[in-house]
């Protein structure tokens, strides 16, 4: 009779030392993917928000509409252009989804001390005071971590009749050039300047 023969103390150490280094490549492996991962998840998210903001900024300022506002409470004729370094006001249509209605769209950095970049909008009406016309839009805050910064190109208040670029802008001639510039607490992004275009005049 043959007799059963077990596996020797060498070749369980051997099997279990190649298991154990098996379960360590496989581990490291996993782990190095893993970083892999929330690598780009943190480059998708530093980079999507600017590209969508400038996007929308684009869109907009190539589609702009000379816009007439009605007395505002102050009892003075309102500017249908307004642009400060981290506020900038105007009309265009909104998005195609909206069927090209003009809105008057703000768009505000470090509302009231609050940290990024915030927006509201409404359908424009013409002669309409904007303050009324926005009263009911709360602002929507579409980043959390950017700052915004802008700069226009343009005649504006300037008595001369002359271009310049200027940190404000308040005028119902509609600048020809609008500097835009995003900041974040990891990296600041190049100065993008985009054209103004209007592209007609809302019915009363």
């Amino acid at each position: 009779m043959k007799s059963n023969r077990g596996f020797t103390l060498l070749e369980v150490l051997v099997a279990l030392t190649l298991t154990g280094l098996l379960v360590v490549a496989l581990f490291g492996g996993f782990r190095a993917g893993i970083r892999s991962w929330q690598t780009v998840e943190r480059h998708t998210a530093l980079v999507e928000e600017p590209r969508q903001l400038s996007a929308m900024l684009y869109r907009h300022l190539g589609q702009m509409i000379p816009a007439v506002f009605g007395t505002n409470s102050e009892g003075g004729q309102e500017a249908g252009f307004i642009g400060e370094v981290n506020r900038i006001r105007y009309v265009a249509p909104l998005a195609m989804s909206a069927n090209g209605l003009p809105y008057i769209f703000e768009m505000v950095s470090n509302r009231e001390g609050q940290e990024g970049v915030w927006v509201r909008f409404a359908p424009y009406q013409a002669d309409k005071p904007s303050e009324e016309q926005l009263a009911g839009s709360d602002f929507l805050q579409v980043s959390k971590t950017l700052d915004v910064t802008f700069r226009y190109f343009g005649v504006g208040n300037d008595s001369n009749g002359i271009e310049r670029w200027s940190d404000t802008y308040s005028s119902n001639e509609l600048p020809r050039l609008v500097s835009f510039r995003l900041a974040g607490s990891e990296r600041a992004w190049p100065e993008m300047i985009f054209p103004v275009t209007r592209i007609g005049v809302p019915s009363e």
